[in-house]
């Protein structure tokens, strides 16, 4: 009898699933759809930002790289005072 009652509730279970497969089966397929959308429009976008991002890193090492010579310059010391330029070591531990 225990065997019996089982298996009328796992049958009605699996019809119960079968059921719910049928709701969102079609679902399924236009949630699938809308992911492609959105990728679809999204990778432009992202293509760019990289592009950019390139763009932007090359002009600030190009800066970096043209401002570097003036480092050690000295400073004009707005007192008129000859200003020393300080170059210190880095300590090794």
């Amino acid at each position: 009898m225990r065997f019996l009652t089982k298996l009328v509730v796992l049958g009605f279970a699996g019809l119960g699933v079968y059921k719910a497969w049928e709701m969102i089966g079609p679902r399924v397929s236009e949630a699938r759809q809308r992911a492609e959308d959105a990728r679809d429009t999204l990778e432009p976008a992202i293509r760019d930002a990289a592009e950019t991002l390139q763009t932007a890193t090359k002009e600030a090492a190009e800066t970096i790289t043209e401002g570097s010579p003036d480092a050690g310059a000295p400073v004009p010391d707005p007192f008129g005072n000859a200003a020393e330029v300080v170059h210190r070591t880095p300590k090794s531990a």
